[in-house]
């Protein structure tokens, strides 16, 4: 244990970190039984010192310059700690002697030296302008060994884990704020409830109205932000500040649509649903809902990743374009009368994906099998399991990008580092440990000083040139290698001479004998933290749970919203998310393994049908009018980069690809014979706008036919198609006649032309299909403020069709326009 004089000045020293602003009361150094290493933890990777300067005296240095997730990398790491050092030193007039080095910080090998800093910082000139009152650090000469102890390196591995997203506490709480008045603005008036059955539909009612609230304050952003900063903003800017909020707008609403059917329709107790005729897969229970959602609820994931991104932009035009600044403030005015700032807004749907588990959790604790019925506990089950995994896989895809984003600047550091063809750092897996250490090659004998980066599958030796750069020596392919400890021995330190610090060894032992590298670390504890981070690597590579079974398991990377064949559950991050047999292709997480039944051969692909019947050629699809393209894009331009190599390749983002639209996955050659719609009443075969407006036009309201739009080809050359988007332009259009005015509205069709679809809120496998729906379901779930069904077919002016079915065109963009997609609300466009 620690001496009362270092257990004081450590707890002053907490306690003026609270009253400076940057530890709130509750934090876990506050707490009556915390002990010192949670105030190194806290400290240890340098950001939270540096936004202490900036506390102390605003803009003292820019945020930008840090590393705000390290992640424990050391280069990172001791980044920060030198630019808090040299801040204080320049800014805040410390001297020398008063600071402490930046590895006694990280290694935690002097931590009293840091309090001793931190409390000349707080008596500093500045310091004490700020008006808060310092700490005095009291002198003992046993502090150092007894914290020794405390501090021990071996107590890494239980270091209190961040939070996903690192804001300080003032932030936290408001945007905490800022979403519940945003979603809870009505609801929190209501009786609380006190019969069970008042309790699950109270939750059922939260549920429901924030749901409500929250489409709403989605729309909000779009209408009082997206547009009208359109203008001001350069494209690029546009799409990392407003990233998914059109995406989620569109899902939200569909997802609205569904979810008021449900919990409107079941009885409260009865344990049973009503039935509904969705178009696929039918929703009957609020499991059904989630589970048809889960797919594209994913994208948040993204959305998370991108929010730092999104709120440092909206900052930086703050303080550095007062043009833009103004606009932005003008809209803020308009949207809320100014209470809430465009940066505060943009964490809305961070706050909200995070809350659906704990109301569903809620909703569970409330529904008791033997009283609801099975159905409906397993239902409400199911929905808690599918966003509680949306949760996780949101936290894992904003840890990768964080990860990835780590790698690249260690490969940027490298000066002279060049990769194979085709191959970047990440495609070696992800970062365990990185450090100096002292190597001896059995080739030369000699011992060299090297700074380390360990991967799952590389081993990278560098020498370290000036502060945070270094030159690529060697590397090892950890793959082809074995760990031999070695006991530590005075004749160690004799060999090593002036390094006899560096006298804590092992061996990497190659696997053929070809060479053997003697690796020297700095304490005990260190050299068992590189062993482990080494056996974790091999372990990456060959898992040990795949050793029980005859799959042949290889980490592998796979598409976004890919899920594990066991359990089921998504394979969270952007790289290397789990492991897939090389034998049967089974895709799981490397717990899910041992669970696998015996591998099986891949099986063969069913015969291909007959050639299909002539079909309207796809068109090239182009961006809307707000310049942002759909979740379906790369995303090297708008969400943090995920660098791409052919082996293994980083797949895009295909959580809205329509064949897997709403989950339901569809078989090969699933497609219904168009020319099938000639004997319908309401299609009207090749026909002109024009036309259908001025037959529609004596119709009454509620009266709509199907045509086929007439685009004329512009020749060879014209058509073109894109693999990153899915959803193409219409061949098909849907006119209807709705207060006394004719609406027309384009039937979008995907690439592999399987699926049909006014928007994405909702997917068809033909035509029919869709027109029966909106024939008996309102258009206003895919166009705002168009509450209409389909009433009366149109048959009294059909056109022929060619003899030969719908002849193939090309399209060339035309006096129709085209539009981006997917839309849920999409304004209705000419077609």
């Amino acid at each position: 244990m620690a001496s009362s004089s270092s257990e004081e000045n450590w707890r002053e020293c907490c306690a003026w970190l609270t009253r400076v602003g940057l530890l709130s009361a509750d934090h876990r150094a506050n707490w009556p039984k915390a002990t010192i290493r949670d105030l190194a933890y806290t400290l240890r990777d340098g950001v939270q010192l540096c936004r202490l300067l900036n506390l102390i005296q605003p803009n003292s240095l820019d945020l930008k310059d840090i590393n705000q997730r390290p992640q424990m990398a050391q280069f990172l790491c001791l980044r920060n700690i030198r630019t808090f050092l040299q801040v204080s030193k320049s800014h805040f007039e410390l001297k020398d002697s008063e600071l402490f080095q930046p590895t006694m910080l990280f290694d935690l090998s002097d931590f009293p030296k840091v309090i001793a800093t931190l409390s000349a910082l707080s008596f500093s000139p500045k310091g004490k302008r700020s008006g808060i009152t310092g700490f005095s650090r009291t002198q003992s000469t046993d502090t150092a060994p007894q914290l020794e102890d405390d501090l021990n390196l071996e107590d890494l591995g239980s270091e209190p884990s961040t939070p996903s997203i690192l804001l300080p506490p003032r932030a936290q709480e408001n945007e905490e704020s800022i979403y519940e008045e945003l979603c809870y603005i009505t609801f929190r008036i209501h009786k609380p409830p006190v019969t069970v059955r008042e309790k699950r539909d109270y939750v059922k009612g939260e549920l429901l109205e924030t749901e409500t609230n929250y489409v709403e304050a989605l729309q909000m952003l779009k209408r009082k932000f997206m547009k009208p900063l359109a203008n001001f903003m350069k494209e690029e800017d546009r799409k990392i500040i407003f990233f998914g909020i059109k995406e989620l707008n569109e899902i939200h609403t569909g997802f609205l649509s569904d979810l008021t059917r449900v919990l409107t329709s079941s009885p409260g107790s009865s344990g049973s649903s009503t039935h509904f005729s969705y178009s696929f897969p039918f929703s009957k229970t609020l499991g059904d809902v989630f589970e048809n959602w889960k797919e594209k609820l994913a994208i948040y994931g993204d959305y998370c990743a991108n929010l730092t991104r999104a709120q440092n932009l909206t900052e930086e035009f703050a303080t550095k374009n007062e043009k833009l600044s103004q606009e932005i403030h003008k809209c803020e005015k308009e949207a809320n009368g100014g209470r809430f700032r465009l940066r505060d807004l943009l964490s809305v749907p961070m706050q909200r994906v995070l809350k659906y588990h704990l109301l569903l959790k809620k909703l569970l604790d409330e529904t008791a099998e033997e009283v609801h019925g099975y159905e409906e506990f397993e239902s409400i089950e199911r929905a808690h399991d599918v966003m509680s995994d949306i949760a996780e896989f949101t936290n894992e895809v904003k840890r990768d990008s964080e990860t990835l984003s780590i790698i690249r600047q260690i490969e940027g550091s490298i000066y002279d580092l060049k990769m194979p063809d085709g191959m970047e750092l990440k495609d070696y897996g992800r970062l365990q440990k990185d450090g100096e250490l002292r190597i001896r090659g059995h080739d030369d004998n000699r011992l060299k000083s090297r700074y380390v980066f360990v991967f799952d599958k590389v081993m990278i030796m560098c020498k370290s040139t000036r502060v945070e750069q270094y030159s690529y020596k060697h590397s090892l392919c950890l793959q082809e290698y074995r760990v031999e400890d070695m006991a530590t021995t005075a004749t160690h330190g004799k060999k090593l001479g002036r390094e006899s610090r560096w006298s804590f060894g092992w061996n990497l032992v190659h696997h053929k004998e070809k060479n053997v590298y003697t690796i020297y670390a700095s304490t005990e504890e260190q050299k068992r933290r590189w062993i482990k981070a080494i056996d974790d690597a091999l372990n990456n590579i060959q898992p040990r749970e795949s050793r029980g079974t005859d799959h042949v398991m290889v980490m592998n990377s796979f598409e976004r919203g890919e899920s594990c064949v066991e359990c089921r559950r998504l394979l969270k991050g952007l790289f290397y998310q789990g492991y897939k047999c090389v034998r049967c292709c089974s895709c799981v997480h490397r717990n899910c393994i041992s669970k696998l039944r015996k591998c099986g051969t891949i099986q063969a692909q069913p015969p291909e049908l007959p050639p299909r019947p002539l079909l309207l050629p796809i068109p090239f699809l182009s961006q809307d009018s707000t310049g942002l393209l759909s979740p379906t894009f790369s995303h090297a331009e708008t969400s943090p980069r995920v660098p791409s190599s052919p082996t293994p390749a980083l797949p895009l983002n295909n959580l809205n690809s329509p064949s897997t639209a709403n989950g339901m996955r569809l078989p090969a050659h699933h497609y219904v014979n168009l020319n099938q719609l000639e004997t319908f009443p309401w299609f009207a075969g090749e026909m002109e706008r024009e036309t259908a407006q001025a037959l529609l036009e004596r119709e009454p309201n509620g009266t709509f036919l199907v045509r086929v739009r007439p685009i004329q080809s512009t020749g060879r050359g014209s058509f073109q198609s894109i693999t990153s988007i899915n959803i193409t332009d219409a061949a098909y259009a849907l006119s209807l006649k709705w207060k006394d005015q004719v609406k027309h509205m384009k039937i979008l069709t995907t690439s592999d032309e399987k699926l049909f679809c006014l928007s994405e809120s909702r997917y068809f496998k033909s035509v029919v299909e869709l027109i029966d729906w909106y024939q008996g379901n309102s258009l206003a779930e895919s166009f705002s403020g168009l509450d209409a069904c389909l009433e009366r077919p149109y048959d009294g002016g059909r056109c022929q069709s060619s003899p030969s079915g719908l002849s193939p065109f090309t399209y060339n963009g035309g006096s129709e326009g085209s539009f981006s997609f997917p839309n849920a609300r999409i304004p209705i466009s000419p077609s």
